[in-house]
C-alpha cells in the first residue's frame, strides 16, 4: 500500500480516524502505526507518533511521540531491533 493510499484508508475509512496532520507509513499488522506528525518538524524531519487503532485521541491527549525524527526511528526499530534476533552476517543470533 503506498503512503497515499494508507493515507485514505485511515483516514476515511476506518472507524477510529486519524487526526489529518498523521502521515501513516509502519503498520504494526495490528491496526496500530506509526505515522509522520506534519505539525511537529525539528528542521530536518517530523516527529513520529504512535497510533493505536482502538484509542480514542483528543487534542489534549494526543498520541505519542515516539522519536524526534525519521533516522532516530529508523535506527532502533530497523537496525537496533533487527540486529537483537539477526547477526550482521545474516545468522540467527541463539
Amino acid at each position: 500500500m503506498s503512503l497515499e493510499d494508507a493515507y485514505l484508508y485511515e483516514h476515511n475509512e476506518v472507524n477510529n480516524p486519524m487526526f489529518a496532520y498523521l502521515i501513516p507509513f509502519s503498520p504494526d499488522g495490528a491496526g496500530n502505526h506509526y505515522c509522520f506528525d506534519v505539525r511537529k518538524t525539528n528542521n530536518e524531519s517530523c516527529t513520529i507518533i504512535f497510533w493505536q487503532y482502538d484509542y480514542h485521541y483528543t487534542e489534549e491527549d494526543a498520541p505519542e511521540i515516539t522519536h524526534p525524527s525519521f533516522t532516530d526511528w529508523f535506527k532502533q526499530v530497523i537496525i537496533d531491533w533487527t540486529l537483537g534476533y539477526i547477526d550482521y552476517d545474516g545468522s540467527l543470533k541463539l
